[in-house]
């Protein structure tokens, strides 16, 4: 079917007319359509939202439509939206749930009943999701031409076109599901556009964007306007592009995370285009008509200052650009994307967050992110690791990789975390303790090799008798400090990461089982170099205390040394300026007066002694556990691992124990006591031992309560099965 007449404008006769051929071979099978009439009757006028009329006997007191006698009423002629006050009119209520299913639609095709149910409708707040469609589009019918007919020839305050706006996005939200969405998303686009002249587009904030099937018009004049100018293209309008152009390929992490997909495009567009993608003009030109819902306005053109345009989107280069824009974002938002998608209800979270670049965490996470990277720069911070996850709100288990993520966040904003479950490769209980303290930011970890993990076991043992009597003193925490400044074989990570788990064990020691176990295969020159500073740092303030004493005498038995030497040791290691009563009668367990509380006083003979006591087990500490590692070998950035031999990777006596406690739900602490004593491990730290283990495998301990001790049964079926 082609037409053999053009377009002529809007300014067009009622005798003007299409010829349309149904046939080439037959010239005389064709009819003639007559062009829809732009003219209107002079007594049609224009209902203002804020006017009260009353149209056969139906009170209306809002407008918003057009009265009058139209001189042609036809659904394709300008008044066919007017309303005639002398049509028929039904006199009883009509429902206007139903209506005509014409499509092409007039006031005056309606039935006398369907008039009624319309002018009901109108009368009403028009929120009626019930409302049939043939009213609402008549209705829409009005609004186009009141904005592109009476808008264009200047007869419509600006005001009014926002409130028309307005209008429209409400219908757009209240009966998206009963009319076409791009009506109304394509007159609200232009009203948006036209109030903006007679500025430049691209210099606006872009209105509201939908998602429609081209790019929206004010996107395409914004470009067109920065091509033509050779101006950038600011990045909210190349994100209007991205959002409202149905052509460009949107994942799913676009629509479930809008703000922070908005965010990352605002970032990245910044890092590729700096100010912005610069364009050049291409030669078509912007010339689209407008996609009315109104038959009589379908050959209405766009004023020249839009016509006049080039067309951007009638090239490739700019789309593509922005649909990698869209993919890269799409691509890092992909892990957080199912994981809220998976856990609504997680969103705000410390585990959503951490699926995200700190910048695109919500405000409050960054706010307490900024605060404690603030307090941790002043002085080092030790807390407990359900208090430091509650301050993010964070929910469930301290898993293994909720911990590597946020040392890794931590990390590049300056904050070391000690432990380091990068490092540790475990999880940690809410009640452990943590040492945070500043750092240069970075997502790296410090390197641990067989020096480290050496000396690290000598901090463990300093600070286990530092707290034996439940406080450790200055001048302790001090050697301690001084003793980690000393061994030169670290880097200063290194060091600074050691007196963090000074800190940490000073706040909970290590378990004796669990020092037993890292004692056990020194060799018998290294466990004198342990037995010099256990002794030296209970030496530190002048006071060996009954607990320091019991402690180091715990310890040597571990060291497998002579519990006798252990007093010519204190006495003999004992402090310049310490009172040798103070000594004997601690270590004899004599009661004794009691003492004045010494002062921490660094007083010159006192450092001194101090610091040759620190050389000398330095030097010793650095031979015996230098080894016979080749100088080539590189370091590790992984400690440790148990020997993997029994169940879960313990060791046979604890894998022994963990199937003695799977062989019943609940045991009493004697009952347990008992059974530790025969595979000699100590109770506490072997249930300790397996319940780490537990939680490294399934997130989970394996017992619960202190007595009775209540045991997990799901984990029998787990191990049978793994």
């Amino acid at each position: 079917m082609t037409s053999n007449s053009a377009r002529n404008g809007p300014a067009q006769s009622v005798d003007e007319f299409f010829t349309v051929s149904l046939s080439s071979d037959s010239p005389s099978s064709s009819y003639r359509i007559e062009r829809p009439s732009l003219e209107t009757a002079p007594n049609v006028r224009w209902v203002g939202s804020d006017e009260s009329i009353e149209i056969a006997g139906v009170s209306i007191t809002r407008g918003g439509f057009y009265v009058g006698i139209p001189k042609r009423a036809e659904a394709n002629s300008l008044d066919g939206c007017v309303l005639n006050p002398k049509a028929n009119v039904a006199k009883s209520p009509s429902d206007f749930s139903t209506g005509t299913p014409d499509y092409w639609i007039s006031y005056q095709s309606f039935s006398a009943e369907q008039r009624r149910a319309y002018l009901q409708w109108l009368a009403s707040d028009r929120s009626d999701p019930r409302v049939h469609r043939s009213y609402l589009l008549l209705y829409l019918y009005g609004l186009e031409r009141r904005v592109l007919v009476d808008g264009l020839q200047g007869k419509v305050e600006k005001t009014e076109l926002e409130s028309i706006a307005t209008e429209l996005k409400r219908l757009h939200s209240v009966y998206s599901g009963v009319l076409q969405t791009s009506y109304f998303e394509n007159l609200i686009d232009f009203i948006c556009l036209h109030l903006a002249q007679p500025a430049r587009q691209y210099e606006q904030a872009p209105g509201t964007i939908f998602n429609a099937f081209e790019v929206p018009l004010s996107v395409r004049v914004a470009f067109g306007q920065a091509a033509i100018d050779k101006k950038p293209v600011p990045v909210n309008w190349a994100l209007a592009w991205a959002l409202g152009d149905g052509a460009v390929y949107k994942r799913t992490p676009v629509t479930r995370c809008g703000n922070e997909f908005r965010q990352l495009f605002l970032r990245k567009y910044a890092e590729q285009f700096r100010e912005g993608i610069k364009l050049t003009a291409n030669k078509t030109k912007l010339k689209i008509s407008p996609h009315t819902a109104f038959p009589a306005l379908q050959a209405i053109e766009y004023p020249a200052y839009i016509t006049s345009l080039p067309d951007i989107a009638a090239v490739t280069g700019p789309r593509n650009k922005i649909q990698q824009l869209v993919n890269e974002c799409s691509d890092a938002l992909d892990g957080y994307s199912r994981f809220v998608g998976r856990n609504p209800d997680s969103i705000g979270s410390l585990e959503s967050a951490l699926m995200l670049p700190v910048d695109l965490w919500p405000e409050s996470a960054r706010q307490e992110l900024n605060s404690l990277v603030a307090t941790v720069a002043n002085v080092p911070t030790v807390m407990t690791f359900s208090d430091l996850f509650g301050r993010f709100k964070a929910s469930g288990n301290i898993t293994r990789d909720k911990l590597t993520a946020f040392a890794r966040i931590l990390g590049e904003s300056g904050v070391a975390v000690e432990p380091d479950a990068r490092i540790t490769g475990r999880a940690a209980k809410g009640g452990e303790f943590v040492a945070l303290y500043a750092t240069p930011p970075s997502n790296s970890v410090n390197l641990v090799d067989e020096n480290y993990l050496s000396v690290a076991l000598m901090v463990d043992l300093a600070a286990s008798i530092a707290m034996a009597d439940g406080n450790a003193t200055g001048q302790e925490i001090a050697l301690i400090h001084r003793q980690i400044d000393s061994w030169s074989q670290l880097t200063p990570r290194q060091q600074a990461r050691l007196k963090a788990r000074a800190a940490v064990q000073l706040a909970q020691p290590a378990s004796l089982a669990s020092l037993k176990k890292r004692l056990e295969p020194l060799s018998s020159e290294a466990k004198n170099a342990v037995a010099a500073l256990i002794v030296q740092t209970a030496n530190a303030d002048g006071v060996v205390s009954r607990a320091e004493v019991k402690m180091l005498e715990k310890l040597y038995q571990m060291l497998g040394l002579d519990p006798k030497r252990l007093y010519s040791d204190l006495h003999g290691n004992a402090v310049v300026g310490t009172p040798a009563t103070q000594t004997t009668a601690a270590t004899s367990g004599t009661a004794a007066a009691p003492l004045p509380k010494l002062a921490f006083s660094l007083d010159t003979s006192r450092i001194e002694a101090l610091q040759k006591e620190t050389a000398k087990v330095s030097a010793l500490l650095a031979g015996v556990f230098a080894g016979d590692k080749p100088e080539d070998e590189p370091a590790r950035e992984v400690v440790e691992q148990p020997a993997v031999s029994g169940l879960l990777g313990l060791d046979e006596a604890h894998s022994t124990f963990l199937r003695l406690l799977l062989s019943r739900p609940s045991w009493t602490r004697s009952e347990l006591a008992d059974a530790a004593s025969d595979l000699d491990l100590m109770l506490d730290g072997a249930i300790e031992q397996v319940n780490e283990a537990s939680l490294d495998h399934w997130d989970e301990p394996l017992t619960d309560g202190d007595d009775p001790v209540e045991i997990n049964q799901e984990f029998a079926q787990r191990l049978a099965t793994s």
